[in-house]
């Protein structure tokens, strides 16, 4: 695992706030190779393990949470390439 950078604490309450409301979120994270991924999901944890923290997602996935670019319209990383909306998700 390569450094943790911290997220600000206005962004650990967005994820606080999509888990304790079991919503449907749209999600973009970056992979440790640079991809990045657009999801649909629900956020059910945020939770440190190690020198890092992460989030638990419904189906399972577990992502860092200074790999996250975008959850619904809160920007995680400014520097971020985009990625393009998601015509399925809703």
């Amino acid at each position: 695992m390569t450094d943790y950078r911290p997220v600000t604490c206005g962004q650990q309450d967005v994820l606080q706030d999509v888990a304790t409301r079991g919503v449907r979120s749209e999600i973009v994270y970056r992979e440790e190779n640079g991809g990045e991924h657009l999801v649909n999901d629900r956020v059910v944890d945020v939770f440190t393990r190690g020198n890092g923290e992460f989030t638990r997602l419904q189906s399972g996935r577990e992502v860092r949470l200074d790999h996250l670019v975008r959850v619904n319209d809160t920007v995680f990383d400014e520097d971020a390439r985009g990625v393009a909306r998601d015509p399925q998700a809703g």
